[in-house]
Parts: C-alpha cells; structure tokens; sequence
C-alpha cells in the first residue's frame, strides 16, 4: 500500500474513534477501531519528515493547520463557558515531533558527509528541542497549580517522541521495529487512562503492507482539510442532537 492509502485508513478510522466519542460513548467498539489512526498518522508524519524537500514549508503546513482548529476551539470555549482548559490537538503534537525530527535528519546528514564537528549545531538543536518536549510535559502536568488552567498536548510526551521512533533509521525493517517497540512503550504509558489503547498494535501488520510510496500529491490538502472538517461535522450532528 502507498501512503495515500494508509493516510485513508488513518482518516476512516479516526472518523469512527471521534463518531464514538462525540454520538456513541457507550459503544466501545467504535474506539477500539480509533486506536489505528493515531499510530498510522505518525509514521506517515515522520516519513513525510524524511522525504520531504521543503522542510519549513512542511512544519508550517502542520503546524498552522494545527493552529488554526485550536484557534476555533478556544474561540467556541470562550462563548460557551470560558476557558476552563487548553487541551493541544494531534497536529500541534506532532508540530513538536517534527522539531526534533528536523535537526536529528540534519545531524545524521552531515556527520557521515562532514564528520562530527560539522554535525555539532544540529545535535544541540536536536537536544534543545528534545529538551523543550520533556520541559512542556513537566509544565503541562503542574499548568493547574501554575496558571489555573490544564495545558496538555494530545497523547503527551509519548505522542510526540511515536513519529521520531520512526525517523531513527532509513531501512524499513528497523524503521517498523524502533517504530513497533516505542508504540509499546507508548501504550503502556496510555494504558492506566486508555486501557483499551492495546488495540493500536494492529498498525503494524498494516505498516508492513507499505511500499514507502506517497501516491499522488493532489490528495496531499484533503487529507490536511478532513481533520477539521470531520470534527466540525460530528460536532454539529452531536450539539443537533
């Protein structure tokens, strides 16, 4: 399968999860087949991360489409009954995940080109942006006490390091094992407040399926546009309702 179609699977699966949350909460089968979406946009994240040409223009893809639904969130939260929380979604999580993707890349790049000196620069930027992930989960579980409002990014820590696992090597194989032992890891930091997160090992059969082939690019902003559009959707239906 190409990355369009995996990106299908992610979109498709991501409907029924919030079709669950928002219309049918006592129907867990609906977030039992949620649990693919995440996984799978990860990796597609990172790989996007790797092959890309333009990187800013990919981050800033991510990363304002990301700001954009926040904006509408806060927006809807201030007419409804003030901001009580501010809880970053999915794209804003992986906007992080791509600030150290970006300088680990360069840094792998040049130091088997130019050697450790040359790569230096792009290793502290990869520690500073690691740095800055794990300062933002420290602030986010104390923003109550500090600020009286909760401050929290979608899945956390574990959600932002789930993409980088997948740009640590270039070779399939290890890509999808590094890939396969962090989501582990991440379901078992999920699984105390998400128990049923388990069912989100299923990606990697799918993963396998990959042919590292993106598929056509005129797809590419449909994809970008559903994650809105289909919140925007369900949220009506939900508020109709």
């Amino acid at each position: 399968m190409n990355g369009n179609r995996i990106k299908f699977i992610a979109a498709l699966t991501m409907f029924i999860d919030h079709m669950g949350l928002l219309l049918f909460p006592h129907i867990l089968l609906f977030r039992y087949i949620g649990r693919l979406a995440m996984p799978l946009y990860a990796y597609l994240i990172s790989e996007g991360a790797f092959y890309t040409r333009n990187k800013l223009k990919y981050f800033l893809e991510i990363f304002l489409m990301g700001t954009f639904c926040q904006s509408v969130y806060i927006i809807e939260e201030l007419f409804s009954f003030g901001i009580r929380s501010v809880y970053l979604n999915i794209l804003l999580t992986f906007s992080f995940s791509l600030l150290i993707i970006f300088p680990f890349l360069k840094m792998k790049e040049v130091y088997n080109g130019k050697g450790i000196k040359k790569a230096a620069p792009y290793f502290l930027l990869f520690i500073l942006a690691l740095s800055f992930s794990v300062f933002f989960e420290a602030f986010s579980k104390n923003s109550v006490a500090l600020t009286g409002i909760s401050v929290k990014t979608d899945y956390g820590l574990m959600g932002i390091l789930l993409p980088f696992s997948a740009a640590i090597f270039k070779d399939k194989f290890k890509k999808l094992l590094s890939f396969s032992l962090a989501l582990v890891i991440f379901n078992i930091y999920l699984m105390p407040n998400l128990p049923y997160t388990w069912f989100s090992l299923a990606v990697i059969p799918l993963l396998l399926l990959y042919n590292g082939k993106r598929g056509k690019k005129a797809y590419k902003y449909a994809f970008y546009l559903f994650y809105p559009l289909h919140l925007a959707f369900l949220y009506l239906i939900a508020a109709a309702v």
